[in-house]
């Protein structure tokens, strides 16, 4: 028995999503969604217990697929001293990534910040038609300075 294409000429390569009485498929292509926003978050690092650490540089790598707007995430904890519990915070850096040559090359860019608690969770989001991301590495840099 010969192998179906279900019902077209060709094999498409992509995974039909039946819904409706219309077909949708993943366009593989393009990292630039215009219906869904997408965002990666990176494993929380952890300081040392009883230490405060300062985030003071970000070194992001990404392929150049165009140009892009997401936002850099920072979400860590803070304390005042051992007898107040932790709170929350977060910094939001909106930046701008890639050329509108779209070289496919893997550039960097080197954010400032200056970011001082513990338990720093980094990430990046990226709105709905805000361009194509893709990261290669990410990488915090900073310093363990004092006891709480």
């Amino acid at each position: 028995m010969p192998s179906s294409n279900g019902g077209f000429m060709a094999p498409l390569g992509l995974e039909l999503i039946p819904a409706n009485n219309v077909l949708w498929y993943y366009n593989t292509a393009n990292f630039n969604d215009p219906n869904s926003p997408s965002y990666w978050y990176w494993k929380t690092e952890l300081v040392i217990a009883g230490r405060v650490a300062t985030i003071n540089r970000v070194v992001l790598c990404y392929r150049d697929l165009g140009i892009a707007t997401p936002e850099f995430i920072v979400n860590y904890s803070v304390s005042s001293d051992s007898n107040n519990p932790n709170t929350v915070q977060t910094l939001t850096t909106p930046i701008t990534i890639g050329t509108a040559a779209a070289t496919k090359a893997i550039f960097t860019l080197i954010l400032g910040i200056n970011v001082t608690g513990t338990n720093f969770a980094v990430g990046i989001f990226r709105a709905a038609n805000a361009g194509p991301v893709s990261i290669t590495n990410l990488r915090i840099q900073g310093a363990i300075e004092k006891e709480f």
